[in-house]
C-alpha cells in the first residue's frame, strides 16, 4: 500500500493520533488537554507542521513570532532595521543575542537598545554593564 508512505498521509495520521484516542472498546474519543502532546512537538496545522500553538497574555495563535527592530532616534525617521522570525514557542529573551549579532553584521548596532520587558533578563543587563565598563 504505497498511499500510507506519502508525507501528507503520514502528517494526517499523526494529527489524528494527537487529537483522538481509540481505546480497547473501539469508541473513538477526543483526547483531553492533559493527554495531548506539548505544543512544542504537536502538529497544529497539517499545512505547516512547524506552526505551533502559542499564547502570550490574552492572545492565542498558531504560527510564528516576528521580532521587529527599528530605529527610534528623535532626529531621524523610524524605519525597520531587522526582522527575526522564530517558532511561536521560542521565548523572547532567546532572540536578543541573534538580533544583536544580525545588527552587528549590518553595522546597525544601537548605542542604546530599548526592549520590551519580555526580552530582558538579568544576564542581558549584566552583559550590557560589562560592555560599558570595557
Amino acid at each position: 500500500m504505497w498511499l500510507r508512505y506519502l508525507p501528507a498521509v503520514e502528517i494526517l495520521r499523526i494529527v489524528w493520533v494527537q487529537q483522538f484516542n481509540a481505546p480497547i472498546d473501539g469508541k473513538v474519543k477526543w483526547r483531553t488537554p492533559k493527554d495531548m502532546p506539548p505544543s512544542t512537538i504537536a502538529i497544529h496545522s497539517p499545512y505547516d507542521v512547524e506552526a505551533h500553538y502559542s499564547s502570550k497574555r490574552s492572545v492565542n495563535w498558531v504560527g510564528y513570532k516576528a521580532h521587529v527592530t527599528e530605529i527610534c532616534d528623535e532626529d531621524s525617521p523610524h524605519f525597520i532595521t531587522h526582522v527575526q522570525t522564530t517558532l511561536s514557542t521560542v521565548t523572547d529573551e532567546a532572540v536578543v543575542e541573534p538580533i544583536h549579532q544580525a545588527l552587528s553584521e549590518k553595522s546597525l548596532l544601537p548605542e542604546e537598545h530599548l526592549m520590551d520587558l519580555g526580552y530582558v533578563t538579568a544576564g542581558h543587563l549584566v552583559s550590557a554593564i560589562r560592555k560599558l565598563w570595557n
